[in-house]
């Protein structure tokens, strides 16, 4: 009877959904009527509706994951009055994407696979700590070899320049320096299960975690420290407490503030009359602007692939993976053609950074164009998905493990940058799992 009732909930709620979207969007925002943006509310309606019904569980990809897909590109439809329009065959690849993603998460639903259970670890012992506290002071060391080198980026002239300097010039010590931020997750997991069984908490917990903040402000980069707070949040919410759905909501309102702010104060930084300027010439209060900075953050992903599908393939052609296998390269010194880089060559954009992004979908269409992203996709829905049934629904989740945590996190930031899948997820994937092995290997032979 519960089932019943809640199955005769969901369907009301199908209807009302997309119904409201229709009013609200092409109604009272006078958005021009879009068949397939429609669509897509309509497919991700139900699917949300059917597979949250059943358990509530908001960490499940295939729920999380198409309604942040959507809202990413539907911020496509707001303008402003100095926004280019989404042209329609955008729509048709975040169409196939969606599609892609779904299926590749419907393997895991449809078949039933009974994974091996293994003894959870909790803690670090003495052993496992004094392992991760030599490669952390490893990374420090590559950290303040490249400060000497490039200079500190917050007390740089042009932040922007000295961030491009650090991406392009310091080959492997940036890859070292890089694993710091996995170290203070693994190093977070062990202090809360301490905090929560009540055992003794080690100093060195914490002066991880202060380092590697440290180091995220002096770099000036937003990445980084979201990089380690969004899965410290993830585990907190896996082994500590469940928050409920309207605090997670906060929560990324939260992180938007995060990131407008972030992206605000980096402009003052490097023009002290940039807010005067654009508070003048928007009429706009202080919290309108960080607002509007999160939003330019989040369309400019949307600009940037909008540009590259005007110019490929009808002036150049599909990359054919050169834009995968070059990313594996940026372990070598110099600046390597990735994508970001290749892109804003491509569209002959001229400014410091570190590339022009262009979604999770820009790679997958540079590359292969929409079967690739439609296969890309799929392949990226197989795996979190895997992950998720893997260790999280299954409460398997410990510190051996944390990665399954970590590709919870960066199917979030995927959505908005280039970098899936290059070299960057995958040397995190590597770092989080070598960890794991090795605490395991290592608290496994002292039992022994």
């Amino acid at each position: 009877m519960g089932k019943e009732r809640i199955s005769g909930i969901s369907g009301i709620y199908a209807v009302i959904v997309p119904l409201l979207f229709f009013v609200l969007n092409y109604g009272v925002f006078k958005i021009k009527f879009n068949i397939i943006e429609f669509l897509m509310v309509v497919i991700i309606t139900i699917n949300t509706l059917f597979f949250y019904g059943n358990d509530h569980d908001y960490l499940d990809p295939i729920i999380y994951f198409p309604v942040l897909y959507f809202l990413l590109y539907w911020i496509g439809d707001f303008d402003f009055g100095f926004y280019p329009e989404v042209p329609h065959n955008m729509w048709i690849l975040y169409l196939i994407g969606l599609i892609g993603f779904y299926f590749g998460t419907y393997f895991w639903k449809i078949k039933r696979i009974h994974f091996k259970e293994n003894k959870s670890i909790e803690l670090l012992n003495s052993n496992s700590r004094k392992i991760l506290l030599s490669v952390y002071f490893v990374c420090m060391i590559c950290k303040l070899l490249m400060y000497a080198k490039g200079g500190i980026p917050l007390f740089a002239n042009n932040i922007d320049a000295a961030r491009q300097n650090s991406a392009e010039s310091f080959g492997m010590l940036k890859v070292i320096s890089s694993a710091h931020t996995v170290i203070a997750v693994f190093m977070w997991y062990d202090l809360l299960v301490r905090i929560k069984e009540k055992q003794k908490r080690s100093i060195s917990n914490y002066l991880v975690l202060l380092c590697s903040f440290i180091v995220a402000i002096c770099d000036v980069s937003r990445l980084l420290i979201i990089q380690m707070v969004i899965p410290m949040i993830l585990i907190y919410v896996i082994k500590i407490k469940r928050i409920s759905l309207g605090k997670i909501i906060s929560a990324v309102f939260l992180v938007l503030l995060f990131i407008g702010g972030n992206k605000l104060v980096r402009n003052i930084l490097d023009n002290p009359e940039y807010y005067s300027y654009i508070s003048a010439n928007r009429d706009t209060n202080l919290f309108e602007n960080i607002m509007l900075s999160c939003f330019t953050s989040f369309r400019v992903g949307i600009d940037d692939l909008r540009q590259l599908i005007e110019v490929v393939p009808s002036i150049h052609g599909y990359t054919n993976f050169q834009m995968f296998f070059n990313s594996i390269l940026t372990v070598l010194p110099g600046k390597q053609i990735v994508i970001g880089y290749y892109v804003a060559e491509l569209l002959g954009m001229k400014f410091d950074g570190i590339g022009a992004a262009t979604t999770i979908l820009g790679m997958f269409y540079l590359d292969g164009g929409p079967a690739l992203i439609f296969f890309g996709m799929f392949l990226l829905g197989l795996f979190i998905e895997y992950f998720y049934i893997r260790y999280i629904r299954k409460g398997q989740i410990d510190i051996t493990n944390v990665l399954a945590v970590y590709i919870l996190y960066y199917s979030i930031n995927c959505l908005r940058t280039n970098v899936m899948p290059t070299i960057e997820p995958l040397l995190f994937i590597s770092f989080y799992f070598v960890f794991g092995l090795l605490i395991r290997s290592v608290q496994g032979e002292n039992k022994r």
